[in-house]
C-alpha cells in the first residue's frame, strides 16, 4: 500500500479528529470482508473511501460509528480507543443514505434531537440548532416536515443534525447517492466548502470516483477489503501504484508487451502488434524480460493531424477510426490498432484533428513517455 504523509492545510493548527485505524479487520464466518487496514487521518482532513460495491468501504466506516464490531485491530480517536464505547458515545456526526429523518418532527425538531440525546442544557439548544441550520442554509424552513423538502433539502437537514453537537468526526456513507446529478454535483461544492469552514475531519464513503476526486484530501482506494493506495487524488491519478488502481480511476487503453531495458530513467517496452520499441514511465519493481500491461489514458493520447511535427511524441501508432462519439467539449474517438483497440478523448478544437477522424478512415496518434503506465501482467 502506498501512502504519503500529506495532511489537511488546517491539521497542523487543530488537536481534534486525529484517527487511526490499525490492523482492522472484520470477517462473516469465514469470509473476510476486512483484512488488515491500516489508515492514519489527519485532524480536520477530508477522506475518501472509494472502491467499487462489496470492497469493505462501508463495512470500514460502520465499525468507526459503532455499528459493526471489528474482528481485529483497532480504532483510535485522540489516542483513545473507541472499540468499547457505545454509538452515543464515540462522538461522531452520521449521514447515511437514508437520511433516517424523524417523520413527524418538523426540521427544527430534528436537528434538536441530537443535541437532546447528548444532554444539552435547554437554552443552548436554539442557539445551537439555528447556527446548523444556518450553515446549511435552511433556517427559512425550519418548521416544515420533511414530507415537504426536495431531496437536497433533506440532504442539508441530514448535515445540520450531523454537525449540531460539534462531533469529533463526521461520517458520510454516500449521502448523495438519491440526488440527481446536477444537485449531486452542487451538494458536493457545498459539504466541501462547510467541511472546511468547520475544519472537521471527515469520512466519505463513495463509489463515484469523480466524486471522491472532487471533495477529498486524501482517497484510500479499496479493492477486496484491502487498501491499494491511499494518497492525494493528483497521485491517485497520475501516477497510480497498481493496475486496479490505475483502471478503476478514470477510463484506459490496455497494452500487452514486454519490458526489454531501460533507457534514461524509462521504462523500454515492445509492445505486442509492433516491432518498435516505445518509451515509457518507469516501474522500479519490474525487471528486464517481464511480461507487462502497459495504460494509457484517452485524454492523454492526441490525434495527429496530417502533415504536423510529431517529434514532440515519444509514441506513435497507426489506426482506423470506427465511431466518433461528440460529447460537447470532447470527442471520444474509437480506433483499432495493431496493438488492440482504443478509444481517444480528443478536445473540440478549431483545427481539424478530430474533422479528419471519420469512421473508416486511417489516423495516426501520439503520447508520451510519462503518460504511458507500466505494471505486472496478471
Amino acid at each position: 500500500m502506498k501512502t504519503t504523509n500529506r495532511s489537511a492545510p488546517e491539521a497542523a493548527s487543530l488537536q481534534k479528529g486525529h484517527l487511526v485505524i490499525a490492523g482492522l479487520g472484520k470477517s462473516y464466518q469465514s469470509q473476510s470482508v476486512v483484512s488488515n487496514m491500516n489508515l492514519e487521518v489527519q485532524p480536520g482532513e477530508f477522506i475518501a473511501l472509494l472502491g467499487p460495491s462489496g470492497c469493505g468501504k462501508t463495512t470500514v466506516l460502520r465499525s468507526i460509528a459503532g455499528l459493526v464490531t471489528p474482528s481485529a485491530g483497532d480504532i483510535r480517536i485522540d489516542d483513545v480507543s473507541i472499540l468499547k464505547h457505545p454509538i452515543h458515545k464515540r462522538d461522531l456526526g452520521m449521514v447515511f443514505q437514508s437520511y433516517a429523518l424523524f417523520p413527524h418532527l418538523t426540521v427544527w425538531q430534528n436537528v434538536a434531537f441530537g443535541l437532546k440525546m447528548h444532554g444539552t442544557p435547554k437554552p443552548q439548544i436554539a442557539p445551537q440548532v439555528e447556527a446548523a441550520l444556518d450553515r446549511v442554509q435552511m433556517r427559512h424552513l425550519a418548521q416544515r416536515l420533511p414530507a415537504h423538502l426536495s431531496g437536497g433539502q433533506q440532504q442539508r437537514v441530514a448535515l445540520a443534525r450531523a454537525i449540531v453537537t460539534n462531533p469529533t468526526a463526521l461520517l458520510l456513507d454516500e449521502p448523495f447517492s438519491a440526488l440527481d446529478a446536477k444537485l449531486r454535483e452542487s451538494m458536493q461544492i457545498e459539504l466541501r466548502q462547510l467541511q472546511k469552514r468547520l475544519l472537521i475531519t471527515t469520512i466519505f464513503v463513495t463509489h463515484d470516483q469523480h466524486e471522491a476526486m472532487t471533495m477529498a484530501d486524501r482517497i484510500a482506494v479499496m479493492n477486496s477489503g484491502r487498501v491499494e493506495q491511499f494518497d492525494t487524488p493528483q497521485a491517485i491519478y497520475g501516477k497510480p501504484a497498481t493496475l486496479f488502481v490505475a483502471e478503476f480511476i478514470g477510463k484506459t487503453n490496455r497494452m500487452s508487451g514486454n519490458m526489454v531495458g531501460r533507457e534514461n530513467g524509462r521504462a523500454l517496452i515492445r509492445l505486442e502488434g509492433r516491432e518498435e520499441v516505445c518509451l515509457a514511465r518507469d516501474n522500479p519493481g519490474l525487471a528486464v524480460g517481464d511480461k507487462v500491461l502497459v495504460v494509457l489514458r484517452p485524454e492523454k493520447i492526441e490525434l495527429v493531424p496530417e502533415g504536423s511535427n510529431v517529434n514532440g511524441y515519444t509514441g506513435l501508432l497507426d489506426g482506423r477510426v470506427s465511431e466518433v462519439i461528440f460529447t460537447g467539449e470532447k470527442s471520444m474517438v474509437f480506433l483499432q490498432s495493431a496493438c488492440g483497440d482504443f478509444t481517444v478523448a480528443s478536445q473540440n478544437r478549431s483545427d481539424e484533428s478530430v474533422t479528419q477522424a471519420k469512421p473508416g478512415s486511417t489516423v495516426k496518434i501520439g503520447w508520451n513517455a510519462a503518460d504511458m503506465l507500466v505494471f505486472p501482467a496478471t
